[in-house]
């Protein structure tokens, strides 16, 4: 006995899981959407000055996203503070600012270019 007491391995609490950057994707999807869908619908309402009714699904989408993104938004931060946590935020953020670029390109050139005036 070497007079101080040790505590029992098998007593210890397992190490904090690592993030990953695939949960930090998933984490921060409904927020990008929601900002992907904002800044969508501010390209069409300044496309069509007069309104356009059939954008009602954009504000809704954003109405119901708002708050489940505000949520994950605040389980993403806390997941940054987990080992290797700040590296898997800015690789679920890249892939995240990938997808909303993707799609406001392919709305801005949809009213760009008109290429859905027919349907």
């Amino acid at each position: 006995m070497t007079g101080g007491i040790e505590p029992l391995s098998y007593a210890m609490p397992p190490p904090p899981r690592a993030a990953s950057a695939r949960r930090m994707f998933w984490f921060l999807l409904p927020g990008a959407t929601c900002i992907a869908t904002i800044v969508t619908t501010m390209m069409i309402e300044i496309a069509f000055p007069n309104g356009d009714s059939r954008n009602f699904g954009g504000a809704c989408l954003v109405l119901a996203l708002a708050p489940v993104g505000l949520v994950f938004g605040i389980v993403a931060i806390r997941e940054t503070f987990r080992p290797k946590g700040l590296r898997a935020l800015a690789a679920g953020a890249a892939w995240n600012a990938v997808i909303v670029l993707i799609s406001c390109t392919l709305i801005w050139a949809i009213v760009r270019f008109g290429l859905l005036k027919d349907a």
